[in-house]
């Protein structure tokens, strides 16, 4: 019990420290960067483009703000520049798609490079995918005149500024969360290898890893990304491609699809509190993201050469 307690432990402190050098730099660098308005002249390039998707012009700094801070950021941004052309549930399940699919952009594309997939890529994927997907969304809704009665907000304006030891405190509790997720995956972990439960979990999973040409080794974390967010699916992900119980190449797989589907429950409930429907941000992004998936593991099976690219 307590050689099993330590391992454990030691375990998930590994994979929080692996973690916490990629993180710690990017968002101290995102901090320090912050005045300079990088926010809005991203935000400046993309207005012209969410006309496209049938989206207001303000709708680029909100999406922006997510692309280089969180999701949450986002949300507050679009919640206060709400008054200047409120969204129907279309529109803003629209926008809320794309944020789903790319946020964070600056962190998650770091962590996806140290777990196999090519950082360039990563970005072009995630980022034409979330167009894509949002230019297909506003096609289909708009042509069958689906969810245009206007959204409502179930959230308040927050004041979007913070002071240096705010900003210290907020950045202490998210570390300190993440370890805390961390340490239950792994003892949830260790527990369903003891019991026995981890070889039914991969039986069941086995067909649907097929369908993508992974080994059943890349389930749990699978699993954890897809429910939990990339970050916490990666920390496992960066453990298993250092210590060669998955190849670069199957690391690179598992993160083309958590780049399009992570997070499922949590930032799907969350996009509901700014009127968006499960519809979208939740089945349709799953379905389309895995068939985007699929089309992807068949082009890299069919031409291997595609791998000097893709891989990192």
């Amino acid at each position: 019990m307590k050689n099993s307690l330590q391992q454990i432990f030691t375990n998930s402190l590994s994979i929080f420290w692996g973690l916490c050098k990629i993180l710690i730099p990017i968002i101290v660098a995102l901090k320090i960067l912050e005045p300079f308005g990088i926010i809005e002249h991203i935000a400046s390039l993309l207005e012209g483009t969410m006309q496209l998707v049938g989206l207001p012009g303000y709708t680029a700094i909100v999406w922006a703000s997510a692309l280089l801070g969180n999701l949450y950021t986002g949300l507050i941004v679009l919640i206060t520049l709400w008054d200047q052309e409120p969204l129907n549930i279309a529109q803003v399940s629209t926008l809320c798609l794309m944020m789903l699919v790319a946020h964070s952009m600056l962190v998650e594309v770091i962590v996806a490079h140290k777990s196999g997939a090519n950082a360039i890529f990563s970005t072009i994927w995630r980022f034409a995918n979330a167009y894509f997907m949002g230019w297909l969304c506003f096609v289909i809704l708009d042509y069958f005149s689906l969810f245009t009665e206007t959204a409502t907000l179930y959230l308040q304006p927050t004041p979007l500024s913070q002071t240096l030891t705010e900003w210290l405190i907020e950045q202490i509790y998210l570390f300190t969360k993440i370890y805390l997720i961390i340490l239950t995956l792994s003892t949830m972990m260790h527990l369903i290898k003891k019991i026995g439960i981890e070889k039914y979990l991969h039986i069941g999973l086995t067909p649907l890893l097929k369908i993508f040409n992974l080994s059943e080794k890349t389930a749990n974390t699978t699993l954890i990304g897809m429910f939990l967010g990339i970050s916490y699916g990666a920390a496992f992900l960066i453990s298993d491609v250092k210590n060669k119980r998955i190849s670069k190449k199957e690391g690179c797989v598992v993160l083309t699809i958590l780049n399009l589907n992570h997070a499922l429950i949590e930032d799907s409930l969350l996009m509901l509190l700014v009127g968006s429907t499960l519809w979208i941000v939740l089945l349709f992004r799953l379905t389309i993201g895995l068939f985007l998936c699929f089309i992807f593991t068949q082009l890299l099976q069919r031409f291997p050469t595609m791998e000097r690219w893709v891989v990192s």
